[in-house]
């Protein structure tokens, strides 16, 4: 018994082209495996940490009070997994610059990123008067400090008491004992630099006046957002408080959810192709063996030993095979593709696999290498030993059923010439095989449809000049009273040599009143989930307001009336809006229809209100008519998940918001210009502000097609490399078929059948896999295109548009057939190195 089980390693070893070839099959198809599960895992890294540094960390809700007890009894709340309490101490200007320190004291280090703080010298302060600053801080203060150096600091407080506020001058002294990073690219201060204190020396500073404390809570897993919020609007206590959410890592979530689906599906797709391309390879190698095993039946070797000796020798194969193609496909996917998670230089982290892309490689490569060697083994172990020995490795092919076949009745049949017809026999008589290879190219077809319908689409390049709207944009983080772009800036930028035109604009964050006439049901739902919306309001109260999130885009007449095509009811010219308090309206964003506002209808936007010294001092409302609404592409411009857009002229910003700042502007050069002069000179100008940020036209072309450049290198390289597999699989199943028929097909050239019927014979093979494939892959590909538009639409692009894919069906068609029929025209060759005699003996 030892010495039969010997024969495992000894025939590997013998037959070591076979497994040879055997084994690049499987390198390949797990490599893809590993491949995507790299890309995924990279592709969700950088979304997460990309949603992380938009909102300044993984917090998801946030609220302040100057209630320091009552923010303490938040944070014992049970719905909270954890949370970190900032304590605000005061704003420290940095002398002869616009930049700020804004220090504040935190209750615990903070850790799991809660808030985006990344420690990049030092440590963080644990006694009173030690002192973290951010890096880019240090630079901009007028003494170049180190770790360990004392740092005065004067400081402006805020403090509450009752409902009065008032401010306070302080000087205190620190240690600086940390040098840190904080990223929340949401923050509209860039020019204010945050200082990490202890929170027991902020609430020492509570001696003069209750101060501000901001809690950022993390949720437990079993709660969500609107479960918590309905939970908060029923506590009395919690009545004055106004709850946030983390809107980015809601977004980010939501993104991160629909890769995660598009990576499941392309795990099952790609997991279908590379199980196919094993396991036909498998098949191919057992079936060549038939006469083997009936030797060994001969010998006294059971079906059950046949079956175990195959199945074992699998498996060894795996194991040699499989690690090697999930090292290979690490080095070679790390080696080409872009990502700040992957360190060339380390060889651990070279070698790396995501636990996903092992587990799948090892269930796919081990599970379709078992059933693969299984039932072919299985068939061979079934016949008598003679049958086996003189069946030249073909069990399938029965005599009786040539004449079944060729006596059809179908009138399609009949017209095909008698090579043509034995074609088609044999594919009928191996459904299986033709199945699953015609599935394996299907995939193929699908996913090209699917890529190169996105790619088209998504095309950035397509009026990018139009949409970038000039040759340079200067563009403000901040819409908060005071720290927008002013008039006198505008004024400077104009004085520019080579400047022709500035478009300014204007943003304002605020609420919109909506008739409750104006409202959907699906709106009504949205305003309870968000919690604007209580039962017992919207059923008792006599006064009942709906207030939806918004964003006030105010506009120069210029840019106005480029909206004109856009409008689809109302003022055709705009003219009305450029003047007076009346609004155009972007409705149901991202086709939510919350809302359906009429011409005429009153929105009042609920708008910050400003004392005399500037400062923020509530609200109020400001009424404005309803004169035309817009189509939802007609911005150009991400406007997020708002539902109401309202745009309006810079002139009613101005006069009826108190609006004077602008959030950016839109700079048209003169003919001619010289780029690096007047990027130059545009530096320059706002060097004094990390607020504003200068973006050309030129640069952001060149990196969006470069972008789209590599976008599409990615997704048609994997389409490439999926279809080079299957080709190889294809040519495989080809060999296999010639293979398995010697005899039969040397019985046909010696009733008659010459080489020219008999190549025929083979391509007319090849020609049906060819048609098969890439039809229903047409058809497919096609279903695919249509469910992409209706889905994407909202997840994806609202821009998107569908078209009957006529070129790409042809294409397609045109390009699988003649894959195909080269892929039939390779095995064919070895039919006639041997003499018919010799083919029909079936010596080897």
């Amino acid at each position: 018994m030892k010495k039969f089980w010997g024969i495992i390693p000894r025939n590997i070893i013998k037959n070591k082209g076979r497994v040879f070839i055997m084994g690049i099959s499987i390198v390949l198809a797990i490599s893809l495996i590993v491949s995507l599960s790299i890309v995924g895992d990279s592709i969700i890294k950088n979304k997460s940490e990309e949603y992380i540094n938009l909102g300044g960390g993984t917090y998801d809700i946030f609220t302040e009070s100057n209630d320091y007890s009552l923010i303490n009894e938040f944070a014992e709340e049970n719905f909270l997994k954890t949370s970190i309490i900032e304590t605000s101490v005061g704003i420290c200007k940095v002398p002869n610059s616009k930049f700020e320190i804004e220090i504040n004291g935190y209750n615990n280090i903070i850790e799991d990123k809660i808030l985006n703080f990344k420690l990049l010298a030092g440590r963080y302060p644990e006694k009173n008067n030690e002192i973290a600053l951010e890096e880019w801080i240090l630079n901009e203060l007028p003494v170049k400090y180190n770790l360990g150096d004392k740092i005065k600091l004067e400081y402006i407080s805020q403090y509450f008491d009752e409902n009065e506020s008032y401010d306070l001058k302080q000087e205190d002294e620190f240690l600086l004992v940390g040098v840190l990073n904080y990223k929340n690219y949401e923050s509209p201060l860039k020019n204010r630099a945050k200082a990490y204190v202890t929170s027991q020396f902020a609430l020492n500073k509570e001696i003069y006046g209750k101060v501000n404390h901001r809690i950022y809570g993390v949720l437990k897993e079993k709660y969500s957002l609107n479960e918590v919020f309905l939970i908060i609007s029923y506590i009395n206590d919690y009545g004055s408080l106004s709850i946030g959410k983390n809107d980015a890592k809601i977004d980010g979530e939501n993104n991160m959810n629909f890769l995660n689906s598009i990576l499941s599906l392309l795990f099952l797709v790609i997991g279908t192709v590379s199980g196919i391309v094993i396991y036909n390879i498998s098949n191919i190698m057992v079936t060549e063996r038939t006469k083997e095993f009936g030797i060994f039946r001969a010998l006294g070797a059971s079906p059950k030993m046949i079956k175990s000796l195959v199945i074992l020798e699998g498996v060894l194969v795996g194991v040699i095979f499989i690690p090697i193609a999930m090292v290979v496909g690490s080095i070679l996917t790390k080696t080409f593709i872009k990502s700040q998670y992957i360190n060339l230089g380390n060889l651990a982290e070279l070698v790396y696999i995501p636990p996903k892309g092992i587990y799948f490689s090892l269930m796919i490569g081990f599970l379709t290498l078992i059933i693969g060697n299984y039932f072919p083994a299985r068939r061979a172990s079934k016949v008598s030993p003679m049958q086996a020995i003189f069946s030249n490795n073909n069990l399938n092919l029965k005599g009786h059923m040539l004449k079944v076949g060729l006596e059809t009745k179908s009138s399609v049949r009949k017209k095909m010439s008698f090579s043509t017809n034995m074609a088609y026999l044999n594919l009928d008589r191996n459904k299986k095989r033709f199945i699953t290879t015609v599935i394996s190219l299907n995939i193929i077809v699908i996913m090209f449809f699917g890529v190169h319908y996105l790619i088209n689409c998504l095309d950035p390049l397509s009026n990018y000049k139009e949409k970038f709207g000039g040759d340079f944009i200067i563009k403000s983080t901040s819409n908060i009273n005071g720290y927008e772009m002013k008039n006198d800036k505008i004024e400077e930028l104009q004085k520019i040599q080579g400047v022709k035109n500035i478009y300014k604009c204007k943003e304002l964050n605020c609420s919109i009143e909506v008739p409750e006439k104006s409202i959907t049901n699906t709106g009504f739902k949205y305003l309870r989930s968000i919690g604007e919306l209580k039962e017992e309001e919207s059923s008792t109260s006599d006064i009942k307001r709906y207030l939806f999130s918004s964003r006030i885009l105010g506009y120069d007449n210029e840019e106005i009336d480029k909206l004109i095509p856009s409008v689809q009811e109302g003022d055709k010219t705009l003219d009305s809006v450029k003047n007076r308090p009346t609004v155009a309206i972007v409705q149901n964003i991202n086709n939510k229809e919350y809302t359906d506002i009429k011409i005429g209808d009153t929105l009042n936007m609920i708008v910050p209100k400003y004392d005399k010294n500037g400062r923020e001092e509530g609200v109020k409302n400001v009424p404005f008519t309803v004169v035309a609404i817009l189509n939802s592409n007609s911005l150009g411009m991400s406007i997020g998940d708002v539902p109401i857009v309202p745009v309006v002229s810079n002139y009613s910003c101005e006069n009826y918001l108190n609006l004077n700042g602008y959030i950016g502007c839109k700079i048209k050069c003169e003919e001619g210009f010289n780029f690096n002069d007047i990027k130059t000179k545009l530096n320059d100008s706002i060097s004094d502000s990390k607020e504003l940020t200068l973006k050309s036209y030129v640069e952001e072309y060149n990196k969006a097609k470069e972008n789209n450049k590599d976008f599409a290198i990615m997704l048609y390289g994997f389409l490439t490399v999926i279809g080079i597999i299957s080709i190889i699989n294809l040519v495989n199943v080809m060999n296999m078929s010639v293979i398995l028929r010697k005899k039969e097909i040397s019985i046909l050239r010696a009733i008659g059948l010459n080489n020219r019927e008999v190549t025929i014979m083979i391509m007319s093979e090849g020609v049906f896999y060819g048609l098969a494939s890439s039809i229903l892959g047409s058809i497919f590909g096609t279903i695919l295109t249509v469910i992409i538009y209706f889905n994407g639409r909202e997840r994806i692009s609202s821009l998107l548009t569908w078209s009957m894919p006529f070129n790409t069906i042809v294409n397609s068609i045109i390009i699988v057939t003649l894959i195909c029929v080269s892929s039939a025209i390779i095995p064919i060759k070895s039919l006639f190195r041997k003499s018919i005699v010799e083919s029909i003996k079936g010596i080897e």
